[in-house]
């Protein structure tokens, strides 16, 4: 692959051909071979940036994948944005690598060329978008080029994001590498705010007719309903509310919660129109109410996790943690743990300077209060006004003595990262990449070695997705067609990411906090089959222990 190097410091850069195939399999070559990223501060200029794409040409493969060391676990940690890959590819490449640290630096490759220009971080992304791609248009004179950039939420939180809008529906129509601090890296690490991409290399896709068949019937969901509306109604009772609170309740009080707040308010009167990241894509997912994005998780963690069910509010809130270039996930977490404090007293809103104080009442919801305190502390936090809560979860919750009401995956002595937004034991047990989707993640009980194995093939795929730049909507059709080589390959490679995380003194602990644990137990026993029924913190670390040994077994570690 031809891969270019950038050393922001130096303000140099020079191409280099290295002949593997995925963009993880470089990523982690380079950080544990190469550049040896494990050694040092997660901020260290070693902790490289690589952003790429595959060598595939069919529609939903044109992703960009992201690659570093998280600030937040300590590991490997993969993002990516929809569409980014074609640019990558037009510009003559399959892979970007950013060492160096500058300062305020934003990046204009064209090419073979890359211009350097200062830009500071801004509170508003999509503003800033906008006015780059006036600004930048007559130096691609009519080459398509598309635009990512961080915002103040990387310069002021370890969990900031790359946000970069489709150009035709700046601000609205943005994909989102979220998940792992990738953004934070980027401009502590680099100085890099952003990169503009484009050139005159051929760009051809593959529109085969068998694809676009399989495509049209193994996207339907996202096609049709998207995940806002498709989760919801999918997950019903299960939907997990009120910083986990929720799930102390019966299932029929569960249900009734989702009935009187979810369907019949959260869902009411929902109507979108559908749209793509940018790519030629049949799945058209990204679904748009009144110019806004809606989709599942980043408006769950800004609404009813945080007691909020008006959609107005939550998508509100989710728009402005895009603006700000904010992790809405690991965000959500913050803040549900930080609302259960004040909503019981035990932080006074007086120490975050605040007015009043949320309730998180499942009876009586107060949604424009919590919408209030939210987006106040939302401000707060991208603009660096609370530092306390812009460093990892797991350190600001102990520091404030909230670490009882925190939900999240403990890893190394104080790393953390947090699940995704489902009551699924999968998304809680130790797998090689955690935060994301490298698991099972259906509201199912297995036996822990069989569980295990689940877990493990997950991961093995998963791995092949992210690599090979493709879009995890596909997987319905595109996973049946991997073959034995392309599995064992992946899981070499896997072998080698806990090799790093290994090195690097993160890896995965036992649940340390109290609502974290009983959010595992309170799955147990509402799910758990024969001597797990009953949960229990023993049987918790057994059943932990047990499906640990058999999933790295199986994955060879």
């Amino acid at each position: 692959m031809k891969v270019l190097f950038i050393n922001s410091k130096e303000k140099s850069f020079w191409e280099e051909e290295i002949d593997l195939e995925g963009i993880l399999d470089l990523s982690i070559f380079l950080h544990l071979e190469k550049y040896k990223s494990y050694r040092g501060d997660v901020f260290s200029s070693k902790n490289v940036i690589v952003i790429g794409t595959s060598h595939l040409n069919f529609p939903g493969a044109q992703r960009a994948t992201v690659v570093f060391r998280s600030p937040l676990h300590g590991g490997i940690n993969s993002a990516t944005l929809g569409g980014f890959g074609e640019f990558i590819k037009r510009a003559g490449y399959s892979a970007i690598v950013i060492e160096g640290k500058g300062e305020d630096t934003f990046l204009l490759i064209k090419d073979e060329k890359v211009k350097f220009i200062h830009l500071e971080p801004s509170n508003n992304i999509f503003s800033v978008e906008k006015k780059l791609y006036a600004k930048f248009k007559s130096h691609y004179n009519g080459i398509p080029f598309r635009i990512m950039l961080i915002g103040s939420g990387s310069k002021n939180t370890n969990y900031g994001c790359l946000v970069s809008s489709k150009p035709q529906e700046i601000g609205k129509v943005m994909s989102v590498a979220g998940r792992g601090g990738v953004g934070s890296v980027l401009y502590k690490a680099h100085g890099i705010v952003g990169i503009a991409i484009g050139g005159k290399a051929k760009f051809n896709l593959d529109l085969d007719a068998s694809i676009v068949k399989e495509q049209m019937l193994f996207t339907k969901k996202y096609r049709e309903e998207g995940t806002f509306l498709a989760n919801y109604l999918q997950l019903k009772e299960n939907v997990i509310s009120f910083n986990g609170m929720s799930t102390f309740l019966p299932s029929p009080e569960r249900l009734k919660l989702f009935e009187k707040f979810i369907k019949q308010k959260l869902l009411k009167d929902y109507k979108f129109k559908s749209e793509t990241c940018g790519e030629y894509c049949i799945a058209v997912c990204k679904k748009l109410e009144k110019d806004k994005k809606v989709d599942y998780e980043c408006v769950h963690a800004n609404g009813p996790f945080l007691g909020i069910f008006e959609r107005k509010y939550a998508v509100f809130l989710a728009h402005l943690v895009n603006d700000l270039g904010i992790d809405a996930i690991y965000l959500g977490y913050v803040l549900g743990a930080v609302f259960e404090a004040l909503s019981k007293g035990l932080i006074s809103p007086s120490y975050f300077e605040l007015k009043k104080s949320p309730s998180l009442d499942w009876k009586k919801p107060t949604s424009k209060i919590n919408f209030e305190v939210a987006k106040e502390l939302i401000y707060k936090i991208g603009l660096g006004k609370i530092p306390l809560l812009g460093n990892n979860l797991r350190q600001s919750v102990k520091k404030l003595k909230i670490q009882d009401l925190a939900i999240y995956l403990p890893h190394g002595k104080d790393l953390d990262i947090t699940p995704p937004f489902y009551w699924s034991l999968g998304v809680m047990l130790p797998v090689v990449f955690q935060g994301k989707f490298f698991s099972d993640y259906s509201i199912s009980f297995e036996q822990p070695e069989t569980y295990a194995k689940i877990c493990a093939e997950r991961t093995i795929k998963e791995y092949i997705f992210d690599n090979l730049s493709i879009c995890r909507f596909q997987r319905g059709w595109i996973e049946k067609k991997f073959g034995k080589e392309s599995l064992e390959k992946a899981k070499n490679w896997i072998k080698k990411a806990w090799k790093f995380k290994k090195s690097a003194k993160a890896l995965p602990q036992f649940w340390e906090s109290k609502r974290t644990l009983e959010l595992v137990n309170n799955f147990f026993k509402e799910f758990g089959k024969g001597e797990w029924k009953e949960g229990g913190i023993e049987k918790l670390k057994e059943y932990w222990k047990t499906w640990q040994k058999t999933y790295l077994n199986t994955l060879d570690i």
